[in-house]
């Protein structure tokens, strides 16, 4: 979509080869987003300790938020599962660094709507970012800074602690998937609903 917005093209002109192949390989993969599966229960029976982690990340092509909710039960065992996710289009005119905050947004909204509507209550919550950019714009006092960055990072310190905000590095970001072009097929192995790492384990 973001490239056929740079393109500027008409709504009857015909796509470039290339386009209209990389649209057609996209619809075939699609198919197989039916064979995923995920669990529809995400705690565990005599659960001690819920926690909300929260994954934030950009590219050019978007922006994007993840949620996982971990779950320790007394017996020690230990359930950690994806819950929800959602990606913005990147705009054409702006930088990486700005991106990475809206990013961030994205998430501190997502992880607050998540928070209020499930009757849940979360032990901690923790929000991970990859940009050392962005966090330092979110742990500063936002009056000092630019509108642009002032007005999200207003956002970002009304709806979430400061201190739940950290930095993750980008291989061990959760939410690279979600920003980054991906053929469905590569998330039955590898991708955002089956990755795992030590970082929420």
């Amino acid at each position: 979509m973001q490239e056929l917005w740079r393109l500027k093209l008409d709504w009857n002109d015909s796509l470039k080869i290339q386009l209209e192949s990389q649209w057609k390989r996209f619809v075939t993969f699609l198919s197989t987003i039916n064979t995923l599966n995920t669990a529809r229960y995400i705690l565990l029976d005599y659960a001690l300790k819920i926690e909300l982690y929260g994954f934030s990340d950009a590219s050019e092509k978007a922006c994007g938020a993840a949620i996982y909710v971990r779950c320790l039960n007394n017996s020690g065992e230990i359930s950690t599962n994806l819950l929800r996710s959602k990606s913005r289009i990147a705009p054409l005119t702006t930088t990486i660094l700005r991106l990475e905050l809206c990013a961030a947004v994205l998430l501190t909204k997502l992880a607050q709507k998540t928070i209020t509507s499930m009757k849940i209550s979360f032990h901690s919550t923790v929000l991970w970012t990859d940009s050392i950019f962005a966090l330092a714009w979110i742990k500063n006092d936002s009056s000092v800074l630019k509108p642009f960055v002032r007005n999200r990072v207003s956002v970002i310190q009304n709806l979430t602690e400061v201190r739940a905000w950290k930095h993750v590095p980008s291989q061990e970001n959760l939410a690279d998937i979600v920003s980054r072009a991906i053929d469905p097929e590569k998330t039955q192995d590898g991708g955002l609903v089956r990755r795992s790492y030590k970082i929420i384990q």
